[in-house]
């Protein structure tokens, strides 16, 4: 446990120097709330051209899908850094090895983003929630923490350049946009992980088929991203 505290310590200690990876901890709460801020102004001023509580439930799932997408970035910044630093030469001769260590940088974005999901939902305070119904969304949504991380971890070369790679997958979460067609055509935006978890808090009701025919899809989705990108992420790392 010891070696684990100070390993998690010391990515505190460089997440608070670094401004920019202070920002991508801390935004998801703010966009929750500026939602909350923003939302009954933009009913009020727009009441009588638009009705925009139909995509009330859209945005708010939105928002707690920033969550993972910043902190996967986040993890993504410091395995950047690890990774220049020679840290995972290093990490490659402990016990754990570097799966050991890969596990861990990963596993700690997804447990936050799940955590957080549940706060930047009850901040925002646009929609009613039912947090039961909120969890099964929120643990897909999470897997896209350790995706973020490793696409960056994969392809970037650089701190610049994985800020270039990290808003270039941002066009990833206009994807749930396509559930407004309400068409059969709007799966087709499920080559994009955050199409799922947007699809299934919409859904709501648990007990139709449906609804499991979408978690399914998105578990698949995810996890042919999460070994695609582990596999580029072992072979930049020999």
């Amino acid at each position: 446990m010891k070696p684990r505290a100070g390993l998690l310590a010391g990515n505190l200690r460089l997440v608070i120097r670094d401004p920019i990876l202070v920002l991508a901890a801390t935004i998801p709460l703010v966009l929750a709330l500026l939602l909350r801020l923003a939302v009954p102004v933009a009913a009020e001023l727009l009441r009588d051209r638009v009705d925009i509580s139909p995509y009330l439930g859209l945005l708010l799932v939105l928002a707690a899908m920033m969550a993972p997408g910043m902190l996967g970035w986040l993890a993504g910044f410091l395995l950047l850094d690890e990774r220049d630093e020679g840290v995972m030469q290093y990490v490659a001769v402990t016990p754990a090895g570097r799966p050991g260590f890969l596990a861990y940088r990963l596993a700690v974005p997804v447990a936050a983003s799940f955590v957080l999901a549940f706060p930047v939902a009850a901040i925002a305070g646009i929609s009613e929630v039912d947090y039961a119904r909120l969890v099964p969304v929120a643990a897909i949504a999470a897997l896209e923490a350790p995706l973020m991380a490793m696409y960056l971890a994969a392809f970037a070369g650089n701190k610049l350049e994985g800020l270039a790679l990290a808003k270039a997958a941002g066009v990833f979460m206009l994807a749930p946009l396509a559930i407004v067609t309400e068409s059969g055509w709007q799966y087709l935006a499920g080559v994009a992980p955050p199409f799922w978890p947007a699809k299934l808090f919409l859904l709501g009701d648990c007990s139709a088929v449906e609804y499991w025919l979408v978690a399914a899809g998105g578990l698949i989705v995810h996890g042919a991203y999460f070994m695609w990108l582990l596999s580029r992420v072992k072979a930049r790392l020999d």
